[in-house]
């Protein structure tokens, strides 16, 4: 038995070993930018929001994109659910690899063991060597950070400093992220020792997190310019206003107020926020109106999907030149406003469930999702065969261009039939323009309406799931760009997501091509 288990032991010991040197051969296969991103996720970020993770990287420098695409490729790390994972095998490797067990730790690159970190902050031991080091304050005492310690630190890029409750001994105007999500906080700053009077002190900040405070009800005044803060993350607060004095974040790119149920309007941010590029307000269940937002010339995404109150979004919309991503799912509206076909940038517009909308205008030319599902209302829906016609998609726009248009209509029972012609007119123009920027690559439209007719320029038909056609010789060319299909399909009460469609192509040497 004893020989069995020495034997299993070896086993276990040279699969192990085979498993590190696998592994040390992907870590070599990194570039240099590469291996210090995994060095930093493996030692400080393991479990972090994906997106948190990119944020830091490409602060530091490297392009975060393709540096975690090149380590999941690697199987270095693992995305699951936004989240960044990384297998615990890999940390004893790593450890190795920085040298946590066999020098000082003022000589390692990365620190996160409260022992070491309290002992290069005692001795002033640190060197150029540090180029991170986490903290929790909650594992030492009496730790004291003097400027001296940071002295030969020349390439320290990364330094947090945190506790699970807050320490007063620290003094925050150098703060640069403050998250505090989940707590019982009531309001800014009243009864915390240590935070400045009034948040514009805080100079260095550049991310405020009050996600999900539920208690949390006034964000207090901003008296004066506020250019590095970039994100505003309220979301699930209590709040019922934002100040007027919002305006004075002049440099802030995200605005999160998701779910602010109590939340009923907006100050005017027209002419001051002329940087942000995300407003999304999802859930804001009392806001009826927005105010003008001609002046957001940098707005990416509009998100006001479950605001059940509003009734109408500004006549101005068609003046956000960079807005891509709108989203009034679930709203009150009732039309939208014509001046959505300026939108050159639009590529995604969603208004599922809106159920009082009854007039669709001209769409934007370049729109790749539009999404009207069970919009039980909508008579009308304009022509955008002007708009199609007149633009011309450029190298830079087709390089943009999904592989995958849709245009979903399904749940729209009231459609007057000139508005099902129009959708058809329009559908056959999107097919032909996408059919013409595709002759190398595979990419469609698919367009979902109400009806039990097939368009007259389909002109092979049939009943039932099989059709038979006979192509002229020399058929595929340099000319030919495609097929074009129609399906009437009865759903019998089944959702659009429940049903599929899968087509076949067979020819003549048998291939057949499913798409």
């Amino acid at each position: 038995m004893e020989e069995w288990n020495s034997a299993f032991a070896k086993i276990e010991k040279d699969q192990l070993f085979y498993i590190f040197e696998v592994l040390i051969l992907s870590y070599d296969a990194l570039k240099q930018d590469e291996k210090n991103l995994f060095l930093d996720i493996v030692c400080f970020f393991k479990g972090e929001d994906l997106d948190f993770v990119k944020r830091i990287a490409n602060a530091c420098g490297f392009s975060a994109d393709r540096g975690i695409r090149s380590l999941t490729e690697k199987s270095l790390v693992t995305i699951s659910n936004n989240i960044i994972e990384v297998h615990a095998s890999l940390q004893d490797m790593v450890e190795e690899i920085i040298g946590h067990r066999h020098q000082e730790p003022g000589q390692r690159s990365r620190l996160w063991d409260p022992e070491q970190v309290h002992h290069i902050f005692k001795y002033n031991s640190g060197t150029e060597a540090v180029e991170g080091i986490f903290l929790d304050l909650s594992k030492v005492k009496d730790i004291e950070l003097r400027p001296e310690a940071f002295t030969r630190m020349s390439n320290l890029r990364l330094l947090k400093l945190y506790a699970p409750s807050y320490h007063e001994s620290c003094k925050l105007e150098k703060l640069v992220e403050l998250h505090m999500p989940y707590s019982n906080i009531e309001e800014l700053w009243k009864g915390i020792q240590g935070l400045p009077r009034s948040i514009h002190m805080l100079n260095a900040l550049t991310y405020l997190s009050l996600d999900d405070c539920s208690k949390f009800e006034e964000l207090p005044e901003i008296f004066e310019s506020m250019a590095r803060l970039k994100s505003l993350r309220l979301r699930g607060t209590a709040i019922q206003e934002l100040p007027l004095s919002i305006s004075h974040l002049v440099g802030l790119k995200t605005l999160s107020l998701d779910m602010c149920r109590n939340l009923k309007f907006l100050p005017d941010i027209n002419s001051t926020l002329k940087w942000l590029e995300t407003l999304s307000l999802s859930g804001c269940e009392k806001i009826e109106k927005l105010p003008r937002v001609a002046g957001l010339s940098s707005l990416v995404e509009l998100n006001l999907s479950g605001c059940c109150n509003l009734l109408q979004i500004p006549t101005d919309i068609g003046s956000l030149a960079s807005l891509s991503n709108l989203s009034l799912k679930g709203s009150k509206i009732v039309k939208i406003p014509a001046s959505i076909k300026n939108l050159s940038r639009l590529y995604r517009l969603d208004l599922t469930d809106c159920t009082g909308l009854e007039f669709l205008p001209e769409l934007p030319p370049f729109l790749q999702y539009l999404y009207a599902t069970n919009c039980i209302s909508l008579e009308i829906v304009s022509s955008s065969k002007v708009v199609l016609t007149s633009h011309n998609v450029t190298e830079d726009r087709r390089n943009n261009l999904d592989n995958i248009q849709l245009f979903d209509f399904t749940g729209c029972l009231d459609l007057d039939q000139e508005s099902c012609k129009n959708i058809v007119v329009d559908a056959q123009i999107r097919i032909h323009h996408m059919a013409k920027l595709s002759r190398k690559l595979s990419r469609s439209v698919t367009v979902c309406f109400p009806g039990n007719e097939i368009p007259d320029f389909f002109v092979h038909r049939t009943d039932g799931s099989f059709i038979s056609m006979k192509l002229s010789p020399g058929w595929c060319n340099d000319r030919f760009l495609g097929f074009a299909l129609c399906v009437v399909a009865e759903f019998k009460g089944r959702a659009l997501e429940d049903f599929r469609l899968q087509c076949g192509l067979k020819v003549n040497n048998g291939n057949i091509r499913k798409q």
